[in-house]
């Protein structure tokens, strides 16, 4: 009864929570990347240039919805206890790291904040040992 109650109805063991909100938080930083590639191709659309650029909006878009997207696609299957997505997620984190530090040096702490929490408590979350013991577990399969 008690082994039920840890699996998944596949079969997979469940993640533990700290796993799930990995997931859930990827998934959220997947969309929100995914929302700005859509924005970006809209304005393209509306024929919005900015004479400064020197990169298509277009390609930009694309860039956007490839990497999100797989970063959703990496949160989600880390929210339902899947074998892939912990490294794609954790990439992602790492990159906001260097975003924030960015920010902070442009001197906009109040957006380097937030992403430099955001990007730590992913962090914190995938490397907790529940989520370490979890991940190595699942690698053995």
């Amino acid at each position: 009864m008690k082994e039920t109650r840890t699996k998944q109805n596949s079969g997979r063991p469940a993640p533990p929570p700290a796993v799930k909100l990995a997931g859930i938080l990827g998934l959220i930083q997947g969309g929100a990347g995914i929302g700005f590639g859509i924005i970006l191709i809209i304005r393209e659309a509306n024929g919005f240039h900015d004479p400064g650029a020197v990169i298509s909006g277009y390609g930009t878009a694309a860039w956007f919805l490839f990497f999100f997207g797989a970063v959703a696609l990496a949160g989600y299957f880390l929210s339902t206890g899947r074998k892939w997505g912990r490294g794609p997620v954790v990439m992602l984190q790492l990159c906001l790291l260097g975003v924030a530090y960015y920010m902070f040096t442009s001197g906009r702490p109040d957006l380097g904040v937030p992403t430099a929490l955001m990007a730590a408590l992913g962090l914190i979350l995938l490397f907790s040992p529940q989520a370490v013991d979890w991940a190595a577990t699942r690698y053995a399969e």
